[in-house]
């Protein structure tokens, strides 16, 4: 039960993001400059251009410009970007980059006044022109790019119950006890014009 508890917290943090992400309408996406690296997606192709500081600068320029406060500045990467970011810095960098570290808080690093975090993937997006995220769950495009997620915290909102276990024991059907675990969330950008929140999406290479 404790694993099936886990599971759906990693669940309820990938739809989160999902909802915290510009959309093709509405907030900043910006793509990726970097050199030619391979695709790291499940299920896609090709090769994509590098994330880099170069890139996270460009963040921070886009929300300094929506005259967003430097306080509260999150950048969420993917283990496989934030290799190419810890590759593309300097010695310099990296120790200054590193001198953040939290653990208790899941940051990593600070750069150009992000609080760095890393999970396994964060949010994917497709290769239009203008890029759309992909739903939760969604089958991988072979064009499908990796993304990044920054924000600001006055610029995001979420709400999350309790987690609620259900049994049935002895259940007829099944010829056994029946478990299950639910909880109630939500989440979204603050407001209509998606102010402080930023995507870097790869662009094809």
């Amino acid at each position: 039960m404790s694993e099936y508890e886990a599971s759906l917290r990693q669940t309820i943090a990938d739809n989160l993001l999902i909802e915290w992400a510009p959309t093709s309408t509405t907030g900043t996406i910006l793509r990726t400059a970097g050199g030619t690296v391979g695709t790291t997606l499940l299920g896609t192709t090709g090769n994509r251009k590098k994330f880099t500081v170069d890139d996270l600068k460009k963040a921070q320029l886009a929300l300094s410009k929506q005259n967003v406060p430097m306080e509260g500045r999150y950048a969420l990467i993917s283990a496989d970007m934030f290799q190419q970011l810890s590759d593309d810095m300097s010695a310099t960098q990296y120790r200054d980059f590193s001198a953040a570290y939290d653990v208790k808080d899941g940051v990593i690093g600070r750069l150009f006044g992000f609080n760095i975090m890393m999970r396994s993937g964060v949010v994917t997006y497709n290769n239009a022109s203008t890029p759309v995220v992909n739903a939760y769950g969604a089958t991988p495009n072979a064009s499908d790019n990796d993304g990044v997620l920054c924000w600001q915290t006055g610029a995001v909102e979420r709400a999350l119950g309790q987690i609620t276990f259900f049994e049935k024991i002895g259940d007829p059907t099944f010829y056994g006890d029946v478990y299950s675990v639910g909880v109630r969330m939500g989440g979204r950008i603050r407001r209509a014009d998606a102010l402080g929140v930023v995507a870097i999406v790869q662009d094809a290479a």
